[in-house]
């Protein structure tokens, strides 16, 4: 016969099947936040008409933006620019306390 210790126990005890919850995972951003995160530096793009199809520098910050989105891995970018004698630098980061930041500086 049980005592109502034991069926206390018996009854609240948790379930040690289920997978602990990854703490990387929450500090992470979605698939849905990596893609707002850089949706102004599209726009600011757009709006300096500086377009793929017109700038190979261009071209191979969209594939990394493109690979940031689909693998959620951070980027770290660093690319020369020599048609406005610039460098596109900055990062792509997926934990959501550090901020995302892309500038042009000048090439030295």
């Amino acid at each position: 016969m049980l005592n109502i210790i034991q069926l206390e126990y018996i009854i609240f005890e948790p379930d040690m099947s289920a997978e602990p919850v990854s703490t990387a995972s929450l500090s992470d951003r979605t698939k849905a936040e990596r893609h707002a995160q850089v949706r102004p530096i599209l726009e600011k793009l757009s709006e300096l008409k500086l377009h793929a199809c017109k700038f190979a520098a261009v071209r191979s910050l969209m594939l990394q933006i493109k690979e940031y989105i689909a693998n959620g891995e951070p980027q770290k970018i660093n690319i020369e620019f020599p048609e406005f004698n610039r460098r596109i630098k900055g990062t792509l980061e997926t934990n959501r306390n550090c901020e995302s930041v892309i500038k042009m500086t000048e090439m030295s």
